[in-house]
This record gives structure tokens, C-alpha cells and sequence, in this order.
């Protein structure tokens, strides 16, 4: 059987804190901010690109009208 490499590595690596989002930040006034997909339904919102909406969860895409 072979050796077994070691690795150079030492300690743990470091990760950056993972920015999360929250449904609660899609809403001002009770009223929506963002897009909901079509496909999905109700609380799936959309990401908005500078030429499209997109959905990532069915993969949907809408283009902006220019």
C-alpha cells in the first residue's frame, strides 16, 4: 500500500458569514417590493437582473419590456 499524503494545511479555514435574507425584508407597509414567480405561487419571490426576472427555484424567466 502507498503513503498517505499530509496535508500543508494547518488549523481550520475560514468562512465568511453567510448573508441571509428574510421573507420579512420583501414586505414595507404590508405591501410587496419584489416579484412573485407565476409558477410557484404565494412567498417565492423573483431576482431582478438588469434585463430580466428570474425565478430560482422552477428556473422560470421574465423579460423586461424596454
Amino acid at each position: 500500500m502507498g503513503k498517505q499524503k499530509k496535508s500543508n494545511v494547518k488549523g481550520k479555514k475560514q468562512r465568511k458569514p453567510s448573508k441571509s435574507t428574510k421573507k420579512a425584508d420583501y414586505y414595507q407597509n404590508g405591501k410587496k417590493n419584489k416579484r412573485e414567480c407565476p409558477k410557484c405561487g404565494i412567498a417565492v419571490f423573483m431576482a431582478e437582473h438588469k434585463n430580466r426576472y428570474h425565478c430560482g427555484k422552477c428556473g422560470f424567466t421574465e423579460f423586461k419590456q424596454q
